[in-house]
């Protein structure tokens, strides 16, 4: 499971966005619940389901870098904090204004 975090190949591989809403709301659920685990894997698999545009789709890079914060907080409570600042990263590198992650890390 680490290995494929850490590999974009993995994590971007799907090209369903209604999928990936359905795996992202199951994984805030689980979330909700304390699961970490569960909704660490629910939102590895809307990572792979969602679709990137790497043109100008604004909305649907949103809910990218919208998954990875998500996925980075369930890492940051799982304390693998590597992984954590990995997907924050990358949700910068999608949505270089997302305030989000600077507010999230900021203090």
């Amino acid at each position: 499971m680490i290995t494929e975090l850490a590999d974009p190949k993995y994590a971007l591989s799907g090209k369903n966005k209604d999928a990936a809403l359905k795996s992202k709301q199951l994984g805030n659920q689980c979330f909700s619940n304390a699961d970490y685990a569960k909704a660490l894997d629910c939102y590895t698999q809307a990572l792979r389901e969602a679709p990137l545009d790497t043109a100008s789709d604004m909305e649907s890079n949103l809910v990218v870098a919208t998954l990875y914060i998500n996925r980075a907080t369930v890492l940051h409570k799982m304390s693998l904090i590597v992984e954590c600042l990995r997907d924050c990263t990358r949700a910068l590198q999608i949505c270089p204004s997302y305030a989000k992650v600077k507010i999230s890390f900021s203090g």
